[in-house]
């Protein structure tokens, strides 16, 4: 979680390209100087919509695919870029994954991380089952355009869900 170039600076000379630095966009600080974050050796970016949504006083995680703030962020992001949380595409909470999965494959995210509700899930499917599940979902031909949301998905995106 940053807030300034001079944070990205300061690990970036720790490493000293010795590894790849992965940041994490979770402040509107952060958000605000995407550009000049893109233009840095930093190998990958990842929204944290968790601590977005607290900084923002949201009660909703997943705004940010409905308000414009992910619509506005993608073009200045030329580098790997995550966002949202994966567990079987049938599962999930309060947003089922495969929801997730076509907002990820819309704003061609390369990665994502475990959503909370992964090991809930686990009581379900086996990891096996769940990593399969998500190929097969990923590897769907989605042609999608924010206009291309269900109803119901945007309501699941608007809604005040923590």
């Amino acid at each position: 979680m940053i807030k300034s170039e001079e944070e990205v600076d300061y690990v970036l000379n720790i490493v000293n390209s010795r590894v790849k630095v992965g940041v994490m966009l979770e402040t509107n600080k952060a958000l605000a100087i995407a550009n000049q974050l893109n233009k840095m050796d930093v190998h990958r970016f990842f929204v944290g919509l968790n601590d977005l949504a607290i900084e923002r006083a949201s009660r909703n995680l997943f705004l940010p695919f409905v308000d414009g703030t992910i619509d506005e962020l993608r073009p200045k992001i030329s580098k790997r870029f995550g966002i949202a949380g994966l567990t079987h595409p049938n599962a999930g909470e309060p947003i089922p994954c495969n929801y997730l999965i076509k907002q990820m494959k819309q704003y061609q995210a390369s990665f994502g991380f475990l959503r909370r509700t992964f090991y809930k899930d686990l009581s379900k499917y086996t990891v096996s089952e769940i990593i399969n599940s998500l190929r097969v979902e990923f590897n769907k031909n989605f042609n999608l355009k924010s206009e291309n949301l269900t109803l119901e998905e945007k309501r699941f995106f608007s809604q005040e869900l923590i």
